[in-house]
């Protein structure tokens, strides 16, 4: 797991938010990245970075 996570879209301006929920194992947390590009929604993520 990389606390990067996934490649963002070239020309895009993304936001990250954490998950409020506990993982099963407590030691990742969830995150969520949504890009925009021109103001637009161009792709969104969910992954797990490690604590």
């Amino acid at each position: 797991m990389d606390r990067e996570g996934p490649q963002r879209p070239e020309g895009t301006v993304c936001l990250a938010l954490l998950s409020s929920e506990d993982s099963p194992d407590l030691s990742t947390d969830t995150v969520f990245r949504f890009c925009f590009k021109d103001g637009k929604l161009v792709d969104k993520q969910a992954y797990e970075v490690k604590q």
